[in-house]
Parts: structure tokens; sequence; C-alpha cells
């Protein structure tokens, strides 16, 4: 699947979502390698604390996207700062089914490295709404709330 395709589902099945929710969204730019194609939702919290919501893209070739993997930040700054600045002062960081379901729940189903699996649109779009779900009932709130903790 072209990484055009999962940034346009993205779009499509989660953004309103998440955007209702006082997040907005952002694409990497492009020409990023080891970025290439992250899709993150970002809010502040309230002052000096922003949350991030990345939808991260993994490729078995070259732009032929199989798999993503939801990522979950809480980051303090005094001031809004940029995509680059944030990775170095994340104060809660999480990838969303390793550290809720395996940590907190214990669910077998679950591993503990969770990635969404996609063979085509049909599937992705499934993953998208079942990572979404998941995001909505546990991901949003635990990463919102600030008395949750960093298990890393």
């Amino acid at each position: 699947m072209e990484l055009k395709q999962f940034k346009s589902l993205v779009a499509r099945i989660v953004e309103p979502q998440i955007t209702a929710l006082g997040y907005d969204m952002d694409i990497y730019p492009p020409g990023q390698d080891d970025e290439e194609g992250l899709i993150w939702f970002e809010k502040k919290l309230q002052e000096g604390i922003f949350i991030v919501v990345e939808f991260q893209p993994r490729a078995l070739q070259p732009n032929y996207l199989i798999e993503f993997a939801v990522n979950l930040t809480r980051n303090y700054y005094p001031h809004r700062v940029s995509r680059d600045q944030m990775r170095s002062g994340y104060i809660l960081h999480g990838r969303l089914a390793s550290w809720l379901w395996i940590a907190d729940r214990q669910d077998p189903k679950w591993e503990s490295d969770h990635w969404w699996h996609f063979r085509n649109e049909d599937e992705l779009e499934g993953a998208c709404r079942d990572a979404l779900d998941k995001l909505l009932k546990y991901g949003i709130p635990w990463v919102e709330n600030l008395a949750s903790k960093s298990i890393r």
C-alpha cells in the first residue's frame, strides 16, 4: 500500500474524531527518511504541556506499507516548540498497545509491541478503526491524565 493511501485513510477515519477532542493534525514533511509518513495529532493540554498522538507507518520496502503503530507522548515545555525539539523533552511516552494492554490490563491477545498489519485498503480501514477505538477508550484518557506515569 502506498504512503498516500495510508495518509488519506488516517485523515478520513481518525482525524474527525481526534480533532473534535482539540487535537491538530500534521504530517511529517517528506524527505525525512526515518519519519516518512508519520502522522501526528497535537494538543496543548495546559500551559507548557503538549500531547502528541502519532500514527507510525512501517514499510517492507520503500513506499510499500504493511503495518502501523500508535505512539502517545506527553511533553513538557514552557512554550510551543518544533517537532524535532519535542523528541528530547517528553515526560510520558508509550506505544498504545504495548503500554496500555500488556502493562495495565495483562491482555494475552496483544503482543508487547503491537503493530496493526494490513494487506490492502479494506484491512487498513479496519485496522484504523480498531486503533481509533482503542485510542479513544484507553490511549487518550491515559496520556491526558497528568497522574499517569510512564512505565519505561
